[in-house]
């Protein structure tokens, strides 16, 4: 075997063993572990203000950290708590003038079916009312099954609050005790064999998911703003939700603002609004550039990924790990890249 056979044998078996354990870690580990994850990353974010507390002020380190931690996760809570009570607020009103838009949507409905009939040449009340009946159905299996399914699982859901608590609890403390005790367990990584092969990977991660993070929340809020300003200049009075919802739909791999937008501009055009329509596609045609220029400057060469291997690690991903691969797909495909660049380079 020749020396170049023997180095690609080497990559080949280097690439398949980075990808193996990213898909055992992600598969088994990761649901185990993201709680700590995230706790180490949040501790990361606050400790140079518990050490500036801790060393410039003289503080104990004890109260330097909870001091942190609580105007930290008060000032979210504020945050969250404005936003979450002005979407409940449109909630509310969307659901107590339900019957209302029920009506005006099965209007506009049968319009549609009617400039369908005409223009195929259907028998009038056709196309309505096999609509008709399917929405009907529809509702009647909500009813009937899926109703009382939720019903019935009302222990599963109380569990699942339950479980929600305590991983936000078993955070918050994880996020004290890493604040509290960081240079200790910067030491301890020190004394690890594999310590310069942790760092590695944990500087490449660092750096991509900063990157994805930083440029996935920067756009999301400008989408979020934008498709709110443009429904309240339509007169829609659930902006903030609808904006809200837009904003993170767009976030999400291979679904886009476009999802919504588009078929919800056609909608108007049909109904004969067509400053409406108008408005609803602007604000797609902007949403969309703004992520095209925007993602590629803020990310940088951070990833550094072709079309069509992003495309193809985010199906891959979403095949093994569901909504979670669509994410870690492309991140794995860039770790094993790099680790294989860094051995072919060494």
């Amino acid at each position: 075997m020749t020396r170049t056979t023997r180095h690609k044998c080497k990559i080949l078996l280097l690439s398949g063993g980075v990808a193996a354990a990213a898909y055992l870690s992600i598969k088994y580990i990761l649901p185990l572990v993201w709680p700590f994850i995230l706790a180490y990353g949040l501790a990361l974010l606050i400790y140079p203000v518990v050490r500036f507390l801790r060393d410039k002020l003289h503080f104990h380190k004890n109260a330097a950290t909870a001091m942190t931690l609580i105007v930290v996760l008060g000032g979210i809570g504020f945050l969250l708590s404005v936003l979450v009570s002005r979407v409940f607020e449109q909630m509310t009103r969307l659901v107590e003038s339900w019957p209302t838009y029920e009506s005006q949507i099965l209007k506009y409905i049968k319009e549609m079916c009617e400039l369908i009939e005409k223009a195929f040449r259907i028998d009038e009340g056709q196309v309505y009312g096999r609509v008709y009946d399917g929405i009907g159905n529809a509702m009647t299996n909500w009813q009937v099954n899926i109703m009382p399914t939720l019903m019935n699982n009302s222990i599963s859901t109380l569990m699942a609050f339950v479980d929600v608590i305590i991983i936000v609890a078993v955070t918050v403390i994880a996020v004290f005790y890493m604040a509290r005790d960081m240079d200790d367990m910067r030491k301890i990584k020190q004394r690890n064999p594999f310590y310069k092969e942790l760092c590695f990977v944990r500087g490449l991660m660092s750096k991509l998911v900063r990157a994805y993070i930083r440029s996935q929340a920067i756009i999301m809020s400008l989408v979020a703003v934008i498709c709110a300003v443009g429904l309240a200049f339509v007169g829609n009075s659930y902006y903030i939700l609808l904006g809200v919802i837009v904003g993170i739909l767009d976030a999400l791999p291979l679904i886009g603002v476009g999802v919504v937008m588009i078929p919800w501009s056609i909608v108007y055009m049909f109904m004969g609004e067509y400053l409406k329509a108008a408005t609803m596609f602007t604000i797609f045609i902007i949403c969309y550039l703004l992520r095209e220029f925007l993602e590629p400057k803020l990310m940088g060469q951070k990833i550094g990924m072709s079309p069509i291997a992003s495309l193809i690690s985010i199906y891959v991903g979403y095949r093994l790990f569901g909504i979670i691969g669509m994410v870690a797909g492309p991140f794995v495909y860039v770790l094993v890249r790099e680790i294989v660049a860094n051995y072919d380079n060494s």
